[in-house]
C-alpha cells in the first residue's frame, strides 16, 4: 500500500478539529493498516474532576478518500 496523501491527512487533520477544537493543536501518529484505511490517534493529557492527570487518546479511521468512518475515544 502507498502512503496516504498529504492532503488527505490535512483533511482529516482539519475536520477532526472541527469535530474536537481541542484537537486542533495536536499533532496525530498516523497508521495505514493493510486494510487501506487510515488511522489518526491523537493523545493528549487532561484532568478529571479531582485534578489528577491522565492520558486520553482519540482515535478517527477513515477510508482512503478521507471520509471519516469512526470517531472514538477514551474516557
Amino acid at each position: 500500500m502507498s502512503s496516504p496523501d498529504n492532503e488527505i491527512i490535512k483533511k482529516l487533520v482539519e475536520k477532526a478539529g472541527e469535530m474536537d477544537p481541542n484537537l486542533a493543536h495536536i499533532k496525530p501518529k498516523i497508521q495505514t493498516p493493510s486494510n487501506g484505511k487510515l488511522v489518526l490517534i491523537y493523545e493528549k493529557k487532561v484532568l478529571t474532576e479531582d485534578g489528577i492527570p491522565f492520558k486520553q487518546l482519540i482515535r478517527i479511521t477513515a477510508d482512503e478518500e478521507g471520509n471519516i468512518l469512526s470517531f472514538s475515544g477514551s474516557k
